[in-house]
C-alpha cells in the first residue's frame, strides 16, 4: 500500500496490532460511512 492512513497498514490488522479505531472501520458500516463523508467533506473545503 502505498498510501497509508494514520499510518495503519494491512499486516498491522491482519497482526492483531490495529487500533481501536482502525477496527470499528472495519467491523462497523455506518461509522466507517461517516469517516468517508468527513473525509470528502474536509476534502472540498481545503480545495476551495
Amino acid at each position: 500500500m502505498s498510501y497509508q492512513p494514520d499510518g495503519m497498514d494491512r499486516l498491522t490488522v491482519i497482526l492483531g496490532k490495529g487500533t481501536p479505531y482502525d477496527y470499528q472501520l472495519l467491523h462497523d458500516d455506518k461509522f466507517r460511512f461517516s469517516e468517508l463523508e468527513k473525509f470528502v467533506q474536509e476534502s472540498k473545503s481545503t480545495t476551495n
